[in-house]
């Protein structure tokens, strides 16, 4: 008996041993896991994503093999508590006492399967709250480095796909200046060559253009649908306009000629646009540097909330308000620039917002500008919209109330929609924010 219990006394100081040596380990392991995290500094936060980077972080994601867990490791370092900064081995330490893998990067050689991730994380991005100030009050701002990459691959490939574009769509080009000049379609279909339709315009006194201008080039080009529907310019869109959905409108392909195209005129985009909306925006982007005082945009502050000029003024007085535009808003002071440009960096503005460029003269080179535009999904189309396909001068006149110029860009499908239909459905004026959702697809 006596043996008996010497044997069950000595099993239950094991038991108690194991227990304490379980609480030992126990309390050195919250410890090291509290020197951990007394190690690093997380914020309660994460900080906000800085608009400056916002086509080249739709970056691709790369998935790493699992590794297989090494097995625990007996002695567990303690973290230091005399604020010395914990190396880097005993940090690896640490974690394998703790029984976890220290994470390891990814080598640049290692061969991983690339993912585009098309989500609408991949897409939001927030405008600084100075800059929506700014264009809520003047009507335009500029976004530096919005469409920045690596060596700026993506103004590089919008510039190796448009260019041989427009010289491709060069006759039409001309052709529809010259129905913008003539009002009408079939005059401009005589023209066979750029010859004839440079002499159809002296016929019309017009010796220069601005300008050639080639429309919807998305529909063509991969580089352009994607920069109009997968980048972040949808999203930023949505926030300038204070829109919960955006419609992309159209985009164009300004062409100056160097040493030929004189200045493109003041006017505003939503004049020419079918939509009876107030919530129009276009982004312009320089396909190459733009240097001070060259062929970039100018504005004129405040313009695009001018609603008295149009309401109590027609542009059509030679004599009256729109031709003293300087004075009405205060002289060469109230018109601004954001040149130089670099690559990635674009312009933003309102459609009713007034502006003009330079002439080619300026630079002494061709210059190439994509301009995008968007619109409030809801806007509705104009009842009057229609009208401005009609061939004869007179009637066009008397029963559109907007410009002319963008008939190319809407003539497939303005008569299609009817009007004042909100929303409608359209696959040549797509809603492109709120982005679809899609899957993952492996490069």
């Amino acid at each position: 008996m006596a043996h008996q219990s010497s044997r069950s006394s000595s099993q239950q100081w094991a038991i108690r041993l194991l227990i304490a040596c379980i609480v030992l380990v126990t309390s050195s392991g919250n410890a090291a896991a509290a020197g951990i995290r007394a190690s690093f500094v997380v914020p309660s936060k994460a900080p906000m994503r800085d608009i400056t980077q916002c086509y080249s972080s739709r970056s691709t994601r790369t998935a790493t093999p699992k590794k297989q867990r090494k097995p625990k490791q007996k002695a567990i370092l303690p973290v230091s508590t005399n604020g010395r900064r914990t190396k880097k081995g005993e940090l690896n330490d640490l974690v394998r006492g703790m029984g976890l893998n220290p994470v390891e990067r990814t080598s640049i050689e290692q061969e991983v399967p690339k993912i585009k991730i098309e989500t609408e994380s991949e897409r939001e991005w927030e405008v600084p709250v100075e800059t929506q100030l700014q264009y809520a009050r003047n009507g335009h701002a500029v976004l530096r480095s919005l469409l920045l990459t690596d060596n700026n691959t993506m103004i590089q490939r919008l510039r190796e796909e448009l260019v041989p574009f427009a010289q491709r769509k060069e006759l039409e080009a001309w052709k529809q200046k010259v129905e913008v000049a003539s009002n009408s379609a079939q005059v401009a279909s005589e023209c066979h060559s750029v010859a004839e339709c440079q002499s159809r315009l002296k016929d019309l006194e017009i010796d220069n253009v601005p300008f050639l201008q080639f429309f919807n080039t998305w529909k063509s080009l991969g580089s352009v649908k994607e920069v109009t529907r997968k980048s972040c310019l949808p999203h930023v869109a949505a926030q300038l306009m204070d829109v919960e959905s955006v419609r992309l409108y159209q985009d164009s392909l300004f062409y100056k000629r160097q040493l030929t195209d004189g200045p493109t005129p003041w006017h505003s985009d939503a004049r020419m646009a079918p939509f009876d909306t107030s919530n129009m925006i276009t982004f312009w982007i320089p396909l190459q540097p733009i240097p001070k005082h060259g062929t970039g945009l100018n504005f004129v502050d405040k313009s695009h909330s001018d609603f008295a000029l149009p309401y109590w003024n027609h542009e059509e007085d030679i004599e009256g308000e729109y031709s003293q535009l300087d004075v009405r808003y205060g002289g060469d002071g109230a018109v601004r620039h954001y040149m130089p440009l670099n690559m990635g960096d674009v312009t933003v503005h309102s459609g009713w917002t007034l502006h003009s460029a330079n002439g080619a003269t300026v630079e002494g080179v061709d210059r190439y500008a994509l301009a995008i535009t968007y619109v409030d999904a809801r806007a509705e189309i104009r009842p009057d919209a229609a009208s401005t396909l009609l061939e004869n001068s007179n009637n066009a006149k008397s029963n559109g109330k907007g410009d002319n110029e963008d008939r190319w860009s809407f003539r497939p499908w303005i008569t299609e929609v009817p009007a004042r239909t909100s929303p409608f459905e359209h696959d040549l004026v797509p809603i492109v924010w709120p982005p679809q959702s899609s899957s993952p697809t492996i490069l």
